[in-house]
């Protein structure tokens, strides 16, 4: 991964997830060593498991936040009741 990351630092290209799972990509396909292949497809499994991790708590922090926010109290129907 740490190739991967010089490359694109090297390129002047912008250093973000999607970018580096591109190049990884690359990577595999012209290395040689069965061994290093293994590792930059070890590398695009662990990003974007972290990608997913990171969306599922946001979306979480996301619901938890909306959640604090209002209380049965403050719903209101459009006809001015209150929705308990």
């Amino acid at each position: 991964m740490g190739k991967a990351i010089l490359e694109l630092l090297d390129g002047d290209e912008t250093l973000s997830l999607p970018n580096l799972i591109a190049k990884l990509r690359v990577m595999i396909e012209t290395e040689e060593r069965q061994d290093r292949r293994q590792a930059c497809e070890s590398a695009i499994a662990l990003i974007i498991d972290s990608m997913a991790d990171a969306y599922q708590s946001a979306k979480n922090d996301d619901y938890s936040l909306l959640q604090g926010a209002l209380s049965s109290e403050d719903l209101v129907s459009p006809g001015g009741h209150k929705l308990h």
